[in-house]
């Protein structure tokens, strides 16, 4: 089934008080993303809002098209609005990545490079590849798992390995959390689905986790062993280009003098 649209003003996700609808919640018992159309109506939903974790009401009568609107102000009894419209299509992308990938057990690894950046007078580099894009199958997938420095969006294993995976969906890694996970010299991938055009479903999150360009390594062990040979692999391209511009000189000054 599809989210929708999931930016601008086909979010469809926001409270009823912008002139959209609500049509995703969460479970309180399982924190699974319901559908409308999945919940029982009224409070028996047993949901909260994505974005603000207020309690919702799943309004299903014949007369409107069935969405969740939050539960009136338990004081005032007042109908109130999302207190955080925009975290709703964070929370929902970044949950339906996450469960999509514990489901599946699959993940488009990015392939291992060392890149370097242009010099200043103009020489550019192709990056130092170890190893393509590859899909990986674990034996299994957790979420929020506590380590003892931070909490990664999922732990993946492979037999006696494990490997970490963030979804960055509003906050990438930060260099403290890069710092910690070299420290402790385990792989880290960081997938990507913080454009706003990306549409919240699970058919477009598939089609997004196929793609090596919405990964990248936060860091991999394997590439500190081969920085020397990426530094050779450069310095035989600094010298290529050197001896090309200076083909390029000479070229030019026996242009000129074919003018004189």
């Amino acid at each position: 089934s599809d989210l929708g649209a999931v930016y601008v003003t086909g979010i469809n996700f926001s409270d009823q008080n912008s002139g959209r609808r609500i049509l995703w919640g969460l479970s309180t018992e399982t924190y699974q993303i319901v559908h409308i159309d999945d919940a029982r109506n009224g409070k028996a939903c047993d949901c909260i809002c994505p974005g603000c974790r207020t309690p919702l009401i799943a309004a299903q009568g014949e007369k409107q098209t069935h969405h969740f609107r939050h539960a009136p102000d338990p004081e005032t009894q007042e109908s109130r609005p999302c207190a955080n419209p925009d975290g709703i299509f964070e929370t929902l992308t970044h949950l339906w990545a996450k469960q999509y990938i514990q489901k599946t057990k699959k993940l488009l690894l990015p392939g291992t490079y060392i890149a370097r950046q242009a010099d200043e007078d103009g020489c550019e580099y192709a990056p130092y590849e170890r190893m393509p894009p590859k899909e990986v199958e674990f034996d299994r997938v957790d979420l929020e798992v506590g380590l003892d420095e931070f909490r990664p969006d999922c732990v993946a294993y492979i037999e006696n390995k494990r490997l970490l995976i963030e979804v960055y969906v509003h906050h990438s890694v930060d260099d403290e959390k890069k710092a910690k996970v070299k420290k402790n010299k385990e792989p880290m991938v960081e997938i990507c689905l913080n454009s706003p055009c990306i549409e919240g479903s699970e058919e477009r999150i598939k089609e997004l986790l196929a793609k090596p360009a919405q990964s990248r390594w936060i860091y991999h062990p394997s590439l500190d062993k081969y920085l020397d040979k990426a530094k050779l692999y450069f310095a035989e391209q600094r010298r290529s280009w050197e001896v090309e511009q200076q083909k390029l000189k000479q070229q030019k000054f026996k242009e000129q003098q074919a003018l004189l």
